[in-house]
């Protein structure tokens, strides 16, 4: 079948067509890979039949899914049913084929849907919006982990009893391990998975979503792996130690809650380390934990493991997400009170704080300097050498004026080419010194950029302590006067 012209595909066509198939088999033998290795580590450290303290494999399928899309899916499927093909095989339950393929289809529906679905979710979100290591990002994965896990946990459950693997009798004992364990792999390993398949796909040039790299927050500055490793080593001993004693002690429940001592030193490495350390830390913690449950007497306080395991991991993740959550608070906060093209005040904050700045120099009998000022000729800029022309005319004025002021003086843009000054602690001839000083820098700007040249015209309105009432709306109007004053002297003179 040819294309809309008719045309039937050459072998360049055909070649060009079967390159991204070609680089994307490797890279789903390596989640096959990965699968099954996950699998059978959550299978190794099972404590109790059905249940494992964490199940990886549902980190490897989010994972997949986010970085290949849904055209992944159909591989998880098969190496979800070859298992439990495999598993019927292996322990010879008493089961018949078709019982054993029902069980295998039903587990691989469940898992490949509950996780392919949050997984797509995000992934269109970072199609979509680009960066996305933000807060709400976080918590998204977090909380939309929990509903992801409670699908296949329960549903996993009633097929178990359906193909008689599982009694009746067992489901209420059944659906939370599997829960709590799913969910664990999920937060533990998931994103530390996903770095490993993005670098993948990135090494075999796959086309992965925009915001993929910021899902596992941006990376904090670089620190020698070296100090990291120490950090981390001080974590797998201090586990290591807490488990030797809880599982000496068996019957003291209690010294299972000695591993929340781990928790600083995990929160410790995510403030001062890059995010991959972090992750490694969650991965090594859980690591130990689980191999504990399954190879001591720990398994009996499983469930408490696993909690402790999501506490460290959920603090984890959203002690890397704070930063991210700063910048976007700060990203908003500019927005909102800031002018976007030229960084100056918006017009309502520019006024609250001058109005406030009024109070305070009248209440310490101090004076006070209102400026207007005025970009001229900006529309003979905008029509002799266009908008952008302008918009550089604008930002040189905002900067310059800016980089004359003291901390605590204020500069607003109230609207088209004007812009405002508030100098409190201010005398008119100090706002003489500091405009002339402007001046003289703006000369400077116009003639390295003459398609932009900015020059502007002032106006001063003085605010003298005792002289009455200090009042914002006056003031400016006697500054809007005066400015224009100004500029009727300049155009005169010219």
């Amino acid at each position: 079948m040819g294309d809309h012209t008719g045309r039937l595909p050459d072998t360049k066509d055909l070649l060009r067509l079967s390159q991204p198939l070609g680089r994307e088999i490797p890279l789903h033998l390596l989640v096959l890979g990965c699968w099954l290795v996950a699998f059978g580590a959550a299978a190794v450290m099972e404590y109790a039949q059905h249940a494992s303290l964490w199940f990886p494999p549902t980190a490897v399928t989010f994972a997949a899914v986010l970085v290949m899309g849904p055209r992944t899916l159909p591989i998880l499927f098969l190496a979800c049913v070859f298992v439990v093909l495999l598993n019927g095989q292996i322990f010879q339950r008493e089961l018949s084929m078709s019982e054993v393929m029902l069980a295998g289809l039903s587990f691989g529906l469940t898992h490949t849907a509950a996780y392919g679905a949050l997984a797509l979710v995000i992934r269109a979100a970072a199609d979509r919006d680009g960066p996305f290591g933000s807060f709400p990002r976080v918590n998204a994965f977090l909380l939309g982990g929990v509903v992801a896990a409670g699908v296949p946990a329960v549903l996993g459950s009633l097929s178990l009893i359906t193909t008689r693997a599982a009694e009746a009798a067992d489901i209420t004992i059944l659906i939370a391990p599997r829960w709590i364990g799913d969910y664990a792999g999920l937060i533990t390993l998931g994103p530390l998975m996903v770095i490993a398949l993005a670098r993948a796909a990135h090494h075999l040039a796959v086309p992965t979503p925009g915001g993929l790299r910021a899902f596992v927050h941006p990376e904090t500055p670089r620190q020698p792996w070296r100090r990291a490793g120490g950090k981390l080593l001080a974590l797998a001993l201090l586990t290591t130690g807490v488990l030797a004693i809880a599982a000496t002690f068996p019957d003291s429940e209690s010294l299972v809650f000695l591993l929340f001592l781990c928790l600083p030193l995990q929160l410790w490495i995510v403030h001062s380390e890059t995010a991959l350390a972090s992750l490694l830390g969650i991965l090594l913690f859980s690591l130990l934990l689980a191999a504990a449950a399954s190879l001591s007497d720990l398994g009996n306080q499983a469930l408490m493991l696993q909690f402790i395991v999501i506490s460290l991991a959920v603090s984890s993740h959203l002690g890397l997400a704070v930063p991210a959550l700063y910048r976007d608070n700060f990203r908003m906060r500019q927005l909102l009170t800031h002018d976007s093209l030229t960084g100056a005040l918006a017009r309502n904050f520019f006024e609250d704080g001058a109005r406030e700045g009024l109070q305070q120099c009248e209440l310490k009998a101090e004076p006070a300097c209102l400026v207007m000022i005025d970009l001229d000729n900006l529309k003979q800029i905008n029509d002799q050498f266009g908008h952008a022309a302008g918009d550089r005319a604008l930002k040189s004025l905002a900067e310059i004026c800016a980089s004359q002021l003291a901390p605590g003086q204020l500069l607003g843009r109230l609207g088209g080419d004007e812009f405002a000054l508030f100098l409190g602690e201010r005398t008119r001839s100090d706002v003489e010194a500091l405009l002339k000083n402007i001046r003289e820098a703006l000369a400077q700007e116009s003639a390295r950029d003459p398609d932009a040249a900015a020059a502007a015209s002032f106006g001063i309105a003085e605010f003298v302590p005792g002289a009455g009432p200090g009042d914002y709306q006056q003031l400016l109007a006697e500054a809007d006067q005066a400015m224009y004053r100004d500029k009727r002297g300049a155009a005169l003179s010219a």
